[in-house]
């Protein structure tokens, strides 16, 4: 009688042992599977005009929050030395992974005014980038309403 009982208490302590811990990796699994991909840090990206691939910026995006979105972008332009900073605008996350905006070269003027280009970066994965743009206003002769494509990949930094 006193061996039946005990077996039906360590049998009702298993069941509540295997509840909770079968409700625990419920939740870290619906928490981990939903999660948003992850902007912050720094990423090398490269892009060009479809149309004149020769003309390759390339440059250092650093994401210093998500909401609300906080980044500074430095590019170098085609066969110079020195890295341009690069005002992102009108930036948003219509979705999980996807960040629009627009790019304003202030570095230099062209045809009278700052060249203008809009983004839509997407994320592949936890480590790299691909995107599509267009040159807006002020663009160089030849890339007017020219699409642009981006490519990038996350700066692992050693610790």
């Amino acid at each position: 009688m006193k061996q039946a009982k005990t077996k039906r208490w360590v049998l009702l302590l298993a069941i509540i042992a295997l509840f909770f811990l079968g409700g625990w990796a419920l939740r870290q699994y619906a928490f981990t599977s939903k999660e948003t991909p992850e902007w912050r840090g720094k990423w090398f990206l490269t892009y060009y005009y479809d149309n004149k691939p020769e003309l390759l910026f390339s440059g250092q995006l650093e994401v210093l929050e998500e909401a609300p979105f906080q980044a500074t972008l430095e590019l170098f332009p085609p066969q110079s030395k020195r890295p341009e900073p690069i005002e992102l605008t009108n930036v948003s996350e219509p979705k999980p992974g996807v960040l629009t905006g627009t790019l304003i070269h202030n570095g230099y003027k062209i045809n009278g005014g700052f060249l203008k280009e809009s983004f839509e970066w997407t994320l592949l994965g936890t480590d790299s980038i691909t995107g599509v743009g267009q040159c807006l206003e002020f663009c160089a002769e030849g890339t007017n309403r020219g699409q642009i494509s981006w490519a990038g990949r996350k700066i692992v930094e050693e610790k």
